[in-house]
């Protein structure tokens, strides 16, 4: 992915904030802010900084090219749909190409809902986190994803679920 379709999916895709509400934090118009995002417009360097900003990314310009990292201390809280794991590894992958992810997986001992958050990826990346809030539309489809469609389409590797295995260091990941 591009940084530019990688700010756009985490923009479409940060939890608890509209594109309308980014658009506000980053002072900038939405409509504006839509076309630069969907390629029909350029996207200045200090608007993609401040868009950045407010979903967790720093903006930079690198040999005349955007260029996206973590912020430092984040905590990157996004929403995905299972249909859009795939653009999620890419989003991941894009940012850092050489990073093994160590994902533990939040699933309730309930049935999953029938629509909506069905169960929370978690990882770090240097010194911040990604928390994806994974939904679905249907209780098959996230079966389905825990099945084979997680394991699958999210980079690295998934750690134990078990209560006495989990780790809260960032200097071990296992």
């Amino acid at each position: 992915m591009t940084p530019l379709q990688v700010l756009e999916f985490f923009v479409r895709h940060t939890a608890f904030k509209s594109t309308k509400n980014i658009s506000a934090i980053a002072n900038t118009d939405p409509g504006n802010l839509h076309s630069c995002l969907a390629g029909k417009r350029a996207l200045p360097v200090h608007i993609a900084q401040r868009v950045a900003a407010a979903v967790g990314l720093v903006a930079s310009i690198e040999d005349g090219q955007l260029s996206l990292d973590v912020a430092s201390g984040s905590i990157i809280t996004l929403e995905v749909d299972t249909t859009e794991l795939i653009n999620l590894s890419g989003a991941l992958a894009s940012l850092a190409p050489e990073t093994n992810y160590f994902w533990r997986l939040l699933v309730s001992q309930e049935e999953p809902v029938r629509k909506g958050v069905f169960a929370i990826a978690i990882t770090s990346y240097k010194d911040s986190y990604f928390v994806i809030n994974l939904s679905c539309e249907s209780t098959d489809e996230a079966y389905r994803a825990l099945e084979g469609e997680l394991p699958d389409h999210l980079p690295g590797k998934r750690l134990p679920q078990e209560p006495d295995q989990f780790v809260y260091s960032t200097n071990n990941a296992t």
